[in-house]
């Protein structure tokens, strides 16, 4: 925790290799010390007991975790997605943030290229990009993450796709709530999937 506190990049990436260290040289040093110890030598029973509550304790949260994977909507949209026959391309859509975030294309089952509006990057720019691919390049789709000002949002986008429709809601899983629960800054996306419905424009 205190290297955590003061290392630039908060990222528990950056740390999770030095914690199977940290928990073999504790363990290591317990029982040396428990070894030599006159008051644990004469209480055997109470570390008996520690362990039974350590495995009572860790085994049932261990069987719903392991069974378990966050960020759940995110792939169950891009799995849901996967399904459609008149798939072509998808629009990320989070106006409400600077930025967006990354869909996890491997189970969309096409990886590559897809469209984005966020606050930086608005739907005229989404309409502008429109106009230079074909429309078999046009998104058919478009995945609005957080409820966050919804309808606003929708409106907005009919600007890009007039008659665009709702497909489906696509809520998180029990871990990402719970994790949200403990703390809120973990993304707790819950993802709205529009059907854009465009029209291929006549050629004549």
């Amino acid at each position: 925790m205190f290297f955590h506190s003061i290392f630039p990049n908060k990222q528990e990436r950056f740390i999770l290799p030095a914690i199977p260290f940290i928990i073999i040289g504790g363990y290591i040093g317990w029982t040396e010390y428990k070894d030599k110890s006159v008051f644990w030598l004469k209480r055997s029973k109470l570390i008996k007991g520690f362990w039974v509550f350590f495995w009572v304790i860790n085994f049932v949260p261990l069987c719903v975790v392991s069974v378990a994977y966050s960020k759940k909507s995110r792939v169950e949209s891009m799995v849901y997605l996967s399904h459609k026959t008149d798939l072509k391309e998808i629009v990320i859509e989070e106006s409400i943030r600077d930025d967006y975030t990354l869909p996890p294309l491997f189970y969309l089952g096409k990886m590559g290229f897809f469209y984005y509006v966020t606050k930086n990057n608005g739907v005229d720019n989404l309409i502008a990009q429109l106009g230079r691919y074909d429309f078999k390049h046009h998104p058919s789709y478009v995945v609005f993450n957080q409820p966050d000002n919804l309808d606003e949002r929708v409106k907005n986008m009919k600007k890009a796709f007039p008659n665009i429709t709702y497909e489906t809601t696509i809520e998180p899983g029990f871990i990402d709530k719970l994790l949200h629960n403990l703390n809120p800054h973990n993304a707790n996306y819950t993802c709205y999937i529009y059907k854009t419905n465009e029209e291929e424009p006549k050629t004549k």
